[in-house]
This record gives structure tokens, C-alpha cells and sequence, in this order.
């Protein structure tokens, strides 16, 4: 049969090319056996640990903020702004925090870059319309007055369990922020200012400090900042709270801020002081630091923002959006290695065995065994048997990190003549089943508890769906492929759960897929990820590759593949939910465009051949790719990186592509 010739000179190249990526990839693992690296892209992360730094009277020594104030040089947008991450456009929540943390570094307010940002955001408003968890962390360093923030009453915790609002019912990541930001309002926790914060408040405000009426300003939000607008409801319910605050029981205040802070205690003991993610981490410290100033708490939890959380990025340092992206990035890569083991491209198999047997071994390790302590009075799920994102001491368990380390166990296991014990890949499919959300779906962390309608209560500003626990397509695809896995090891009761499971989720990526052909990725950017997670989640359900609906994913693919070959897309395909018209091809989405074509049974078709070849043209010498694009997002609006992407998925692609499309096309 006649090939193009694009087609012929990929088909030729290939086997050099992945076996120069997997020895790329071996060389990257860590001597733990994992893969891992820094984790950054949102850009209030760094201010917010000076500020708590600040808070704690321990403001690091001059080598250090040079560094810090370095990576916020960096990051400044041209027009004197940040984003609230890499990519996205300037908000004033972040550039009043970027600016208060130079200069609480030490940078003078005359400073060029200072002035050009502080130009910005008084142009927006100033500090008063700065997103509300802009305002909380200025208000605990005497910049922003407690009555002109959002409510966020402690008593809150006190509602019984069953009551909609009840913090219990929020997504995980939202409850862990709001705890210790209703402990700080409820003690309305502030410095005394000194010199230096006297005249960082004349510098964040067009008006007089004391001529400010601070009441008016707790629904405002700058238009850059209101990504998610403020619903209606939210003026009449902070004027009842602001008055509960004032005049309220102070006996139930106090019993209030009692139980917030011992279900910080909770957190930090199920955590082993890593909490849920940076932000609770930071606003843990400051919480002990005005709870029991310069305590041991709080010198535990400097210590693990250092020692966890601290990025290096070459003479720059950063916050990372998550102590480490460990267990996630390893699963990929054992994926990957295991694939292009099975292609007879890799020679020294001795290396890659060691290298194989390595990333069992963590990923072994990292299966959490037990439930957190104080199970339903720290408002907990069981973990057993599940995969975090992190590592196992952190604890927090996902649906995806599950599934996908569950596959790479297994996958790993088969690629080491291993076998897994039967016992834990059990557990793993009851903690998967367990978690499957009444929609059919999948979610992140939890199970979904509360209503959608508590999405009117979103106070953030910045951020989109945050309330609730969704399902996600990316999330149902991995724990649907992760099950087919597992099914060999099932017990006969599980095989039917997992029937039942499969035809519930499958039903849910049908129900979400887009009338374009296309699914909406929630955690990556963001059409090609979550395609090429909804064709495999329904290939996995047992989908052939020619139904209408798998094929439309693969045309919406073809159709949207730039005429390099590759694909590319950027963080305002996420803020706008639609596709923006043309971008330059990136490595990570061009690898995801081909695996799913791969997954949707083009492997044969001239456009993955395409895409193959310009992943080949784009390999660098030493068989790895440039880090070129920032691929990954939460909450709809804030980009976050994963540098081993541009690792691990090229090779899993150019590898399963070889596999599929046969030598005698």
C-alpha cells in the first residue's frame, strides 16, 4: 500500500527516537525511584508565604529575598500587573500582593517596576478591589480592615452536618481554606502596624486610610479579578453576618473558634503538618502564630513551607502549587517506560529494568493503608487503598491518582515479572468504587456532597467551580481505565460492581461530551487533554473505535490539528470554554492530540502520522523535548506547570503509535 512520505520517514525514525526518550526519561528518576519536579505557575503562592512570613517576624535574610523578589520579577506582566498565574492576565488580588511582598522584602516603593504596578492596580481600584482572599491576607498584616472583607463566620462549623452550607459539604480544597480564614475573622486577627505597613497602606489606597468607609467594600472585586462574579445573594448575607459579628453571642464565638482550631489540629495531624496544599499550609502558620506566638506549631510549619514547599528555579525561588507532584508524574513515566519496553526499541534491558523495578517500588510504597484519625469528626473519607497526587504522608487521596497509580502498579508489576498483592489492588477498587458521584462520574478527592447550588456561594472571585466536588471526564476516564486493570484481581462481587460502574460512567462521558465532538478538560489545557481522556475512558468502557461518538472525538481532533501536525493551546481556551482560534504547537498537547487518535483508532491515519513526525522533529539530541508551554489548570482560570509532560506523554505516544499502526500499512 502507497504511504505518504511523512508517513514512511516517521515510521523509519521511530524506534531511535523512543528509545532516545525513555533513556531521557531514566536518566530524569530520582534515586527514590520517582519522578518529580518543581510544580509552580500560580502567582500569588510566593506573596502569600512572605506575608506569613511577615506575620511570624521571620522575614528571610537578604540572599533570600533577592531570590524571592527575583521570581516576582520575572512573572510581572509588560503592563506592570501579574496574573493570577502564568499566562493569565493581570488581576489587582495578585499585584497587590506581589507589590506588598517586595516591599516587605525590602524593595523601596520608588523602585521602577513597584511603580509601574502600583500605577496598575490604583487605576482598578486599589486594594479594594482586590479578589476576597487578597483581603484576608492584607487584612492580617493591618492593610485592609476587617469590616470591609467577606464574612466568614466561625459558627459556621458549628451548623449541624446536614445543613446545605455546612463547611463539611464544600470541596475539600475550599473547606481547608475557608478553616483557618474563619478562625483569622473570627478573631479578626491583625499586626500592629509599624512604620514600614503605615506607609504600605498609604501606598495601596487612592483615598486617606481613615477616610475609607470599609463596610461598602466587602462585595467589591476589581472586573480583572471577577472571573466568577459575586452571586446577588452575597450583599444582603455579608451585611446579616457583618452584624452577627458584631453583636452576636460571644460565648459561641468562642466555643466557634475553639472547634476551627481543632480541626486545624486534624488537618495538621492527618497531614503530618503538609496539609491539603500551600494555601491552608501558609494560612495554618499564620493561625498558630496569633494563636500561640513563635510556638512549636508554627516553627513546624516555617519549617515544611521551606523544606516542601520552597521551589528553586535557577536563581529564583517560587512556592509550589503542592508539596511535590511525586506519585502523579511517576505513574506516567512507569506508563510510558512500560509501553516502550513492550516496542523492542530499548537495548540495554538491564538498565531498564532497574529503572522499572525502581518506580514499582515507589509506587508501591506510596498506596495509603489506613483512614485519617478522627475520621467523621475531622469530616474525612476513608483512604485506604487509594493513591495521592503527592505522596502517602500527605494523605489526601484522589479518584485519577488512584486510577493512574493503580495502572502504572500494575503495569509495572507485569514489566518486572512481579505480582501485585491481590489483597491491595482490592482495596483500590473499593476505594475507586466508593467514590463514583451520583451523576456516573468521577470527582476529585471526595465524593460529591453538596448541591450545585451552593456555587452561588462562591466567594473566591477568582475561581470557577470550587463549591462542590465535581465529576470531571479526565477524572471518570482514568478510574474507568484504572478498573479494567484491575478486573483480573477482582473478587466476583467486585466484577459486578465494577459492571455496573463501568455502564454509570460511561454514560456520564456521554452525556458530557460536547456537541463539537470534544470534552472539556478541567485540570489540563484543555481540549486536547480532556478528548483524549474521553475517547479512552469510552474505549475502556468497552466502546469500539468506530461508534459515531468515538469518532467524533477523533474528528474534532483532526479538524483542529494545526498544519505542522501538531496541536496547541493556551489558558483563555479554559477562561473563555471554547476554542480560540489558531496556537503554535506545543509538545504536551500535540502528544495528547496523537494518543487520541491512538485510543480513537487512527493510529493508521495520515494525521497521526503527522503528529509522530513532529514530535520527532521537535526531540532534542539527547531524546528529550523543550519545556515550551505551560500545560496544566484548576479551577477553570489558574495555569499551573508540569515540566515532566513534555517527558513522559511524547514518549507513551510515539511508543503506543508504534505499537498500533502496524509495519505493513
Amino acid at each position: 500500500m502507497n504511504r505518504p512520505a511523512e508517513q514512511l520517514s516517521a515510521t523509519t525514525r521511530v524506534t531511535p527516537a523512543i528509545a532516545g526518550a525513555a533513556h531521557a526519561l531514566a536518566r530524569s528518576q530520582a534515586p527514590d525511584g520517582s519522578w518529580r519536579a518543581p510544580y509552580t505557575g500560580p502567582l500569588f503562592l510566593l506573596p502569600a508565604w512572605v506575608i506569613a512570613l511577615r506575620v511570624c517576624s521571620r522575614l528571610p535574610e537578604h540572599t533570600v529575598a533577592e531570590k524571592m523578589c527575583r521570581r516576582l520579577e520575572q512573572t510581572q506582566r509588560q503592563d506592570g500587573s501579574w496574573g493570577i498565574s502564568i499566562d493569565a492576565p493581570g488581576a489587582v488580588y495578585t499585584t497587590v500582593l506581589a507589590y506588598v511582598a517586595q516591599r516587605l522584602l525590602g524593595k523601596p516603593a520608588e523602585e521602577t517596576d513597584l511603580r509601574r504596578a502600583r500605577n496598575w492596580f490604583l487605576v482598578h481600584g486599589g486594594a479594594l478591589g482586590a479578589a476576597p482572599w487578597g483581603k484576608y491576607l492584607l487584612a492580617t498584616l493591618s492593610l485592609y480592615d476587617w469590616d470591609g472583607v467577606l464574612p466568614v463566620p466561625p459558627e459556621s462549623w458549628l451548623l449541624p452536618r446536614r445543613f446545605p452550607a455546612h463547611p463539611a459539604n464544600f470541596w475539600c480544597h475550599t473547606r481547608m481554606v475557608y478553616l483557618p480564614l474563619s478562625w483569622l475573622y473570627g478573631r479578626r486577627a491583625a499586626l500592629m502596624p509599624d512604620r514600614n505597613l503605615r506607609a504600605l497602606r498609604e501606598e495601596l489606597y487612592d483615598a486617606p486610610w481613615d477616610a475609607i468607609h470599609w463596610p461598602s467594600h466587602r462585595t467589591r472585586i476589581a472586573e480583572t479579578d471577577a472571573a466568577e462574579p459575586l452571586a446577588d445573594v452575597w450583599r444582603p448575607a455579608s451585611q446579616a453576618l457583618a452584624l452577627w459579628n458584631r453583636f452576636g453571642s460571644r460565648r459561641l464565638r468562642d466555643r466557634a473558634l475553639k472547634e476551627v482550631l481543632q480541626q486545624i489540629r486534624f488537618e495538621d495531624e492527618n497531614t503530618q503538618g503538609l496539609c491539603l496544599g500551600p494555601v491552608n499550609a501558609v494560612l495554618h502558620t499564620i493561625v498558630w502564630q496569633f494563636a500561640d506566638p513563635g510556638g512549636l506549631r508554627v516553627a513546624r510549619h516555617l519549617q515544611t513551607l521551606e523544606r516542601e514547599y520552597r521551589c528553586d528555579i535557577d536563581d529564583a525561588i517560587d512556592l509550589q502549587g503542592y508539596h511535590n507532584s511525586a506519585l502523579w508524574d511517576t505513574a506516567f513515566s512507569g506508563q510510558a517506560l512500560s509501553v516502550a519496553a513492550r516496542t523492542g526499541a530499548l537495548e540495554d534491558t538491564d538498565e531498564l529494568q532497574r529503572t522499572l523495578r525502581r518506580a514499582r517500588q515507589f509506587v508501591d510504597r506510596q498506596q495509603i493503608r489506613t483512614n485519617p484519625t478522627h475520621l467523621h469528626r475531622a469530616f474525612r473519607d476513608r483512604t485506604d487503598g487509594a493513591w495521592p497526587f503527592s505522596d502517602a504522608r500527605q494523605g489526601w487521596p484522589t479518584a485519577d491518582c488512584t486510577a493512574e497509580g493503580l495502572g502504572a502498579w500494575l503495569s509495572l508489576c507485569a514489566a518486572t515479572d512481579e505480582r501485585p498483592d491481590r489483597r491491595r489492588v482490592r482495596m483500590a477498587i473499593n476505594y475507586l468504587l466508593r467514590m463514583q458521584n451520583p451523576d456516573g462520574g468521577w470527582p476529585t478527592y471526595e465524593r460529591q456532597r453538596g448541591s450545585d447550588a451552593l456555587e452561588k456561594l462562591n466567594p473566591s472571585g477568582v475561581f470557577r467551580n470550587i463549591m462542590v466536588d465535581y465529576s470531571w471526564p479526565e477524572c471518570t476516564a482514568s478510574v474507568l481505565e484504572g478498573l479494567m486493570h484491575a478486573l483480573p484481581h477482582a473478587t466476583a462481587g467486585q466484577r459486578r460492581r465494577i459492571d455496573r460502574a463501568i455502564v454509570r460512567g460511561k454514560a456520564y462521558l456521554l452525556d458530557t461530551q460536547r456537541p463539537d465532538g470534544s470534552w472539556y478538560g478541567g485540570w489540563g489545557i484543555c481540549f486536547t487533554y480532556g478528548t483524549m481522556f474521553g475517547i479512552a475512558g469510552l474505549r475502556a468502557a468497552g466502546l469500539p473505535p468506530d461508534d459515531p461518538q468515538i469518532r467524533r472525538g477523533a474528528e474534532f481532533l483532526l479538524a483542529h490539528q494545526n498544519p505542522d501536525g501538531g496541536w496547541g493551546e493556551t489558558l483563555h481556551h479554559c477562561i473563555e470554554q471554547r476554542w480560540v482560534g489558531s496556537t503554535p504547537s506545543t509538545v504536551v498537547q500535540t502528544a495528547w492530540g496523537l494518543l487520541g487518535l491512538i485510543h480513537g483508532g487512527l493510529a493508521r491515519c495520515e494525521g497521526a502520522a503527522r503528529a509522530a513526525a513532529w514530535l520527532m522533529r521537535n526531540q532534542q539530541p539527547d531524546g528529550s523535548w523543550p519545556h515550551d508551554a505551560v500545560t496544566g489548570v484548576f479551577n477553570q482560570t489558574c495555569a499551573i506547570d508540569y515540566p515532566l509532560y513534555a517527558q513522559h506523554f511524547p514518549l507513551r505516544a510515539l511508543a503506543l503509535w508504534h505499537l498500533h499502526k502496524g509495519e505493513t500499512q
